[in-house]
C-alpha cells in the first residue's frame, strides 16, 4: 500500500512539472507578444495625435481664410451715420431705404435680408409694426434687418428713423 501512494505521488509531481513548464512557456509567449504591442502603440498614438492636431489647425485656418470678408451690416448714409432724421429743418425730407448687406463665405446674400418697420409715437408708446415709413407722421420708426442664415441667424440690425414735423 505504501508503494502505491508513493507511485501516485510521483506521477502527480511529474504531471505538475510538465503543466508548469507549459504554462510558463505560454506566459512567456503572451508577455513577449504584449511587449511588442506596447512598443508599437506609442508610435500610432503619436501619429493619431499629430494628424488630429494638423486637421484642427487646417480647419481653423481654412475657415478663417474663407470667412475673412464675411459681414452683415447696414449701408450708411452720406454723412456716415446709420440713423437718419427726416423733417422740417433736416436735409432729408423723404426717407430713402439704404438697406443692409450680407456676405457669407465670399457670396453676397443681401437679397435674403428681411426688413420690418416699426413705429412709435414717443417713448411712452409701444412700437407697432407698420408697412412703410410715413414721412408725414412724426415719431420714431425702426427699420429692423434680419437674415435667415446659420451664421447671422441671431443678429438683428436696427436703423432709427426720426420723423420730425411741425404741428
Amino acid at each position: 500500500m505504501n508503494e502505491t501512494k508513493a507511485t501516485k505521488k510521483t506521477r502527480r509531481t511529474v504531471q505538475t512539472k510538465s503543466t508548469t513548464k507549459k504554462s510558463s512557456k505560454t506566459t512567456k509567449t503572451i508577455t513577449k507578444n504584449l511587449t511588442k504591442q506596447i512598443k508599437k502603440a506609442p508610435l500610432w498614438i503619436l501619429v493619431a495625435i499629430l494628424l488630429f492636431a494638423l486637421g484642427g489647425a487646417g480647419g481653423y485656418f481654412g475657415y478663417s481664410f474663407l470667412c475673412k470678408d464675411d459681414m452683415f451690416e447696414m449701408v450708411s448714409y452720406s454723412n456716415g451715420e446709420n440713423d437718419i432724421s427726416i423733417g422740417q429743418e433736416e436735409d432729408m425730407q423723404v426717407y430713402i431705404e439704404k438697406g443692409a448687406r450680407c456676405i457669407v463665405l465670399g457670396k453676397d446674400i443681401s437679397s435674403q435680408i428681411k426688413i420690418t418697420y416699426k413705429y412709435r409715437e414717443d417713448i411712452t408708446h409701444d412700437a407697432v409694426e407698420v408697412d412703410d415709413i410715413d414721412e408725414t407722421v412724426a415719431g420714431t420708426y425702426y427699420a429692423i434687418y434680419t437674415i435667415d442664415n446659420i451664421k447671422y441667424k441671431s443678429v438683428t440690425l436696427i436703423r432709427n428713423i426720426f420723423v420730425m414735423r411741425e404741428e
